[in-house]
């Protein structure tokens, strides 16, 4: 399925991401301390740009734990559900899903091209860049969200369980 190769290079981008950013973040966050406890000054912009790095990283790591299915949920009545009734629960709350991830978006959207003229004190960057991780990891959402629906309905009409080209 060719939907299925585009979301997996989409999640090998996302963890390589996720990963650089947090390297980052533990280089300037441990670089601060050194300065701060050794040299006895501190840079002003570390701070900064470490919380914006971890809200990155917040965000991108939720659209993987999304994509793996790792994400909490409660599941007690849907299992008591048949196997009918428990493939419809899914589409519903793909359902339900598509529509947060929609207005997240929107929201996500409106707020960084409100936020594109004002700027981080310490760092100097526009808090469009901060905010910009909401539309791009809903725009992940979304597509993972699409793919899952599609999955979920196929097995719902065949009457059969998620094949492994269904999942991620």
């Amino acid at each position: 399925m060719y939907l299925k190769k585009i979301i997996v290079q989409i999640i090998k981008i996302m963890e390589r991401l996720s990963a650089v950013l947090l390297g980052l973040m533990c280089v300037i966050v441990f670089t601060n301390i050194v300065c701060r406890y050794v040299f006895n000054f501190s840079f002003a912009w570390c701070d900064e740009i470490s919380t914006f790095l971890m809200i990155w990283i917040c965000f991108l790591g939720s659209a993987l734990a999304y994509a793996k299915n790792e994400h909490m949920g409660l599941d007690i009545l849907v299992k008591k559900l048949p196997p009918r009734g428990e493939r419809i629960m899914k589409i519903v709350v793909d359902l339900m899903a598509l529509f947060c991830i929609l207005l997240m978006g929107q929201g996500g959207y409106s707020l960084m091209i409100k936020m594109k003229n004002w700027t981080a004190p310490a760092s100097g960057l526009s808090y469009s860049f901060l905010y910009a991780v909401v539309p791009l990891s809903m725009l992940v959402f979304l597509i993972l969200n699409i793919f899952k629906l599609y999955c979920h309905v196929m097995s719902l009409i065949k009457g059969s369980e998620l094949s492994e080209e269904g999942k991620i």
